[in-house]
């Protein structure tokens, strides 16, 4: 941490920190030093509201469709389809997400994506954002699984077909 803080101190250059992260997004962090980074990704945290964001997904219990265990027999009987996070309104996801941190399902498989998850999505569309914002920083969130498209990735689970 000492050595950390030293390189932050002395703003410097990504390239000579993270070199793998530079090499793989070089249009993103090229040129740009350990100081500014770490405080674009405070303030975007901060000015986003993640904390609170991820608090208020886990202060809800989403309108149950069916059993998890229903859930589960839909993908077995493969009646499932990959929905992209954007098109998940009234979607049943057939498996829980559980972010990666803290570990906790923030819907089980299911459950419905409709109004009464909405702090859910938000949450989920903040941290697809915040992963198209700074490429390289993705975290794991079990159940989803990411596509990507015109250089943006998009957040997708598995759903009950209609």
């Amino acid at each position: 941490m000492l050595r950390f803080k030293d390189r932050y101190d002395a703003d410097t250059p990504l390239s000579m920190v993270f070199p793998d992260l530079v090499k793989a997004y070089p249009e993103y962090y090229e040129g740009v030093g350990l100081k500014k980074h770490c405080n674009d990704i405070h303030r975007y945290w901060k000015e986003h509201r993640i904390l609170e964001m991820m608090q208020n997904a886990f202060q809800v219990i989403p309108d149950q469709a069916m059993k998890p265990s229903e859930a589960y027999h839909q993908v077995v009987r493969k009646n499932v389809e990959f929905v992209e996070l954007d098109h998940m309104a009234g979607r049943t996801p057939a498996v829980m997400m559980v972010p990666y941190p803290p570990g906790i399902p923030v819907m089980m498989g299911g459950e419905v994506m409709n109004e009464k998850a909405d702090p859910i999505f938000d949450y989920l569309k903040l941290r697809q954002d915040f992963e198209n914002a700074f490429p390289g920083y993705e975290s794991e969130i079990h159940g989803v699984e990411r596509t990507s498209r015109d250089e943006k990735r998009f957040f997708r689970t598995l759903c009950v077909k209609k």
